[in-house]
């Protein structure tokens, strides 16, 4: 399923109160998140700020929907003399002067203003500009990824040759552009052509706009507050309402976080995660439920199942009735009178759905019986419609109690049972993910790319059927009773993770995790309770420990670095969606503390400032991966490193001073 992240900034901001105030700030809780099952729904949650300090904590909140990419050290000069464009007018946007004041002068936030714009159609736009000689680029990020390339393009070198005078373009939106909204922006350059979204010119000026492409259905922000500004008295707190509308949200996950920056000394930075699940009218539930206790024993099965106007069953030859269609059996029953029995010349299937499926999370659930000395065998095909068929997986069960599974490769896993019980098969099959996984009395025997196959040269990513086939080992016959066969139409979203993640304390070179366990259990829709397996925690995008039994893990022998931790809730039905992240940089090696070190700005657009108290040896950039992308001999209590070629994220940054070695976060906008 493909993920939308939007990025929702909310900067709780220094408002002037008290020069040696000592606030402290909590918020609870550190996530939140909702599923909407039958949109439109606009739900609530609470978020809870708490002043622990003893001073009063002074607030107030701000949220765009955009994070606005290279803004700063895009002049050096700007428009103090006249440059730039100083009127704009486009498609329903008409703004007759743009200043040039404000910090920094020469850049506005107009994504408050909306172009409405259609696909194929041709728009002229009105612009002026201060000074002659001015040319200026404009570009839509249609992909939505903060970079904004030559492909979106839309007026690449405007020029307005002289001052004061309206000058008029025209430009083509493209036929089938992406719906919904995305950053429109302009920028200007004095005497030359604009080449670069981000580079430092001397005089000109930048804007970014809204354009969307979704005509008469611009987006909404889908989450938002009821309280914007206050302040809370020492040991108070101070209740904001986080609304979540899902009205014109299409069905898929949606993602937020707030970035909370308070006047607290001492913790400053909350990143608190939201996500919506918005499903596409109601919660998962069962395809099909075959118990066989609406058929008479000994008698065929398929023959019978048509006669009740149930379709779904029918033979390998499609002949009901033949020696291929299995007899209904009341010899054996996991719950009620009856079972199917699988023998001879049996070779059923049942049919999931008539078109198949090729996309969602879907569980197969059977009870199989052997006795001693018969064998079993089913499969799960990707495509049957009489003629062509493809198989996902086999499973064989050889009358010596070994298991031989055909899942990606040809014997890619193998397991024991015993004859003469019943035994629970579970199949995950994940459309949208291309995996599978197969349980066998609760643990999992394989897990491979559905797409695969049985042998691993498929490459069909589709679920339509079941076989059940009377396979005979040799020198044994074939005789597998199975019984209450479901297939369901699932959601890993019911799986209910852990919550509030903190980091307990560091001693050493060990980090202690600690955590709460899922408020209610686990309710899947039609299966009750799952059962709980442990705890998945994980470093940097990396699993570090599976099946933790208890809510606190222990990380020992880190390094000095930027780590992130989250920790997911392992049931026999899958894996949750994580729990909140925690953010945990180690201290410095040697006597070296954060005052010593000033780093700004902190996101960064271009040219990062270092400031120390001590002599500076060298400057090292990792990826949050620890991939080296920089790494500088420098000299000197300052230095500058130009970071408008890095790609956006996070990096870790490892300054050495006459002192040690320090660690810290940077982001690159």
């Amino acid at each position: 399923m493909k993920k939308h992240f939007t990025y929702f900034l909310l900067i709780f901001s220094l408002v002037p109160y008290l020069s040696n105030a000592q606030p402290q700030i909590s918020i609870s809780p550190d996530s939140l998140s909702k599923i909407h099952e039958n949109p439109p729904q606009i739900t609530t949650q609470e978020l809870t700020i708490t002043n622990t300090g003893d001073e009063p904590l002074a607030w107030e909140i701000e949220i765009s929907q955009y994070i606005l990419p290279c803004v700063e050290d895009l002049y050096s000069s700007g428009c103090g003399l006249g440059d730039g464009l100083i009127s704009w007018n486009l498609s329903y946007v008409d703004v007759s002067e743009i200043p040039c004041s404000g910090n920094p002068a020469w850049y506005h936030d107009y994504t408050d203003l909306i172009h409405q714009f259609a696909g194929g159609e041709t728009y002229v736009l009105n612009v002026a500009a201060g000074y002659e000689g001015t040319y200026f680029d404009v570009w839509i990020d249609w992909n939505d990824d903060l970079q904004f390339t030559n492909d979106e393009l839309i007026i690449d070198d405007g020029i307005c040759f002289s001052a004061l005078i309206p000058y008029y373009f025209d430009f083509t939106i493209p036929s089938n552009p992406p719906q919904g909204n995305h950053i429109l922006r302009f920028r200007t350059n004095w005497q030359e052509a604009v080449v670069d979204p981000c580079a430092t010119y001397s005089y000109g000026n930048c804007c970014d706009f809204i354009a969307n492409t979704d005509y008469g259905n611009p987006d909404e922000p889908w989450l938002s507050v009821d309280t914007v500004s206050g302040i809370i008295e020492a040991g108070n707190s101070q209740v904001v309402t986080v609304s979540l509308n899902s009205e014109g949200l299409e069905p898929d996950t949606y993602y937020a976080a707030f970035s909370v920056v308070s006047n607290d000394p001492v913790n400053p930075d909350f990143d608190i995660p939201v996500t919506l699940e918005v499903t596409e009218g109601g919660p998962p539930g069962n395809i099909l439920f075959e118990p066989f206790e609406d058929y008479e024993a000994n008698n065929y099965l398929t023959v019978q199942a048509i006669e009740q106007g149930k379709s779904y069953w029918t033979t390998w030859n499609n002949e009901p009735g033949s020696s291929a269609d299995p007899l209904v059996s009341n010899t054996q029953a996991y719950e009620g009178l009856n079972s199917v029995l699988i023998e001879g010349n049996n070779d059923a299937i049942l049919v999931f759905d008539e078109t198949g499926f090729t996309e969602g999370l879907h569980s197969i659930y059977f009870k199989m019986y052997i006795p001693n000395g018969k064998t079993g065998y089913f499969n799960v095909l990707q495509l049957y419609d009489g003629n062509n068929i493809e198989w996902g997986m086999q499973a064989y069960f050889n009358a010596n109690g070994e298991g031989v599974v055909d899942a990606g490769a040809p014997g890619s896993a193998t397991f024991t049972y015993s004859h003469d019980t019943w035994h629970n098969l579970h199949l995950v099959i994940d459309l949208d993910n291309d995996f599978a996984e197969m349980y066998f009395n609760g643990d999992m025997v394989v897990s491979w790319v559905w797409s695969s196959g049985c042998f691993g040269t498929g490459t069909l990513n589709e679920l339509q059927a079941m076989n059940f086939w009377a396979w005979d080992d040799i020198g044994s016959l074939p005789g597998a009773f199975f019984d209450n066969i479901e297939i369901i139409h699932c959601s890993i979203n019911f799986l209910v993770p852990p919550t509030n993640l903190h980091i307990d304390y560091l001693w050493d070179d060990d980090l202690l995790l600690l955590w709460e366990a899922p408020e209610t259990g686990n309710k899947n829709f039609t299966k009750g309770i799952s059962e709980f397996l442990g705890y998945n925690v994980y470093r940097n995008n990396i699993k570090i420990a599976s099946n933790v039994p208890t809510t606190e893990y222990l990380d020992e022998n880190i390094t000095p670095n930027y780590y992130w931790y989250w920790v997911t809730a392992q049931y026999d039905e899958g894996e949750s969606n994580p729990s909140n992240v925690v953010e945990f940089i180690t201290p410095f090696i040697t006597e070296n503390s954060k005052n010593s070190v000033n780093i700004s700005p902190n996101p960064v657009n271009s040219t990062l400032h270092i400031n120390t108290l001590h002599d500076l040896f060298s400057v090292q950039f990792c990826t949050s991966s620890g991939d080296i992308v920089l790494n500088k001999t420098v000299s000197g209590k300052k230095t500058q490193i130009n970071l408008s070629h890095f790609n956006t994220g996070i990096y870790i940054l490892k300054l050495e001073t006459e002192k040690g070695i320090s660690v810290h976060k940077v982001v690159v906008k």
